[in-house]
C-alpha cells in the first residue's frame, strides 16, 4: 500500500474535504472533537400549599397567600450557600423555582412553624428537609403545610 505523500483541503457545504494525491502539497489537519460543557446545576422547584389536617392526610390545600402567610423557603448548602426567594428565578405565591448548583440542601420555611408533609412523610415545622442535587434533571419539591387548629371550632391560626 502506497500512502501519498501530498494533499490539498477545499471547502465544500459547510465542511471540508481533504483529498491527497502526489500532486498537491502535503496536508496536516488537526481534528478537534468538542462536547458540551457538563452540566453543575439543576433547577428546583418548590410548590407550598397550606392544608387543613384530613384523615388520610392533607386535605383542603390553598395557595400561603389565602391565610396571609409568607412562607419565605430558605435552602442551606455547606458547599453552595444560602438561596431564599429573594435569589430564586421566579417567586409567586407558594411557588419558588431556584437554579441550583449540585450539592446537598436543607430546606426551611421561616413564615411557617407548624408541621409539613412531603412525599407522605410528616416533619415538625422547625425540622429542615435534606435533599440532594447530582444531576441536572429538574427537582420539584412539593411541601403541604399543615394548618393548626385551635379548639373544637376549626379555627386556623
Amino acid at each position: 500500500m502506497v500512502l501519498p505523500t501530498t494533499g490539498v483541503i477545499t471547502a465544500s457545504g459547510g465542511g471540508y474535504a481533504i483529498s491527497l494525491s502526489d500532486a498537491n502539497p502535503q496536508v496536516v489537519t488537526p481534528v478537534y472533537f468538542l462536547q458540551p460543557e457538563e452540566p453543575t446545576s439543576a433547577l428546583v422547584t418548590v410548590v407550598i400549599t397550606n392544608c387543613d389536617r384530613g384523615n388520610n392526610g392533607p386535605e383542603n390545600c390553598v395557595t400561603p397567600s389565602t391565610y396571609s402567610v409568607d412562607p419565605q423557603p430558605i435552602l442551606y448548602s455547606r458547599g453552595a450557600g444560602t438561596f431564599t426567594e429573594a435569589n430564586a428565578q421566579s417567586a409567586g405565591d407558594g411557588t419558588y423555582i431556584w437554579d441550583l448548583p449540585f450539592a446537598t440542601y436543607v430546606l426551611r420555611q421561616q413564615g411557617w412553624s407548624y408541621s409539613y408533609v412531603i412525599n407522605g412523610t410528616e416533619y415538625d415545622g422547625g425540622t429542615g428537609y435534606q435533599f440532594t442535587i447530582s444531576n441536572n434533571s429538574p427537582v420539584t419539591i412539593y411541601i403541604q403545610n399543615i394548618n393548626y387548629v385551635i379548639g373544637s371550632t376549626g379555627g386556623r391560626n
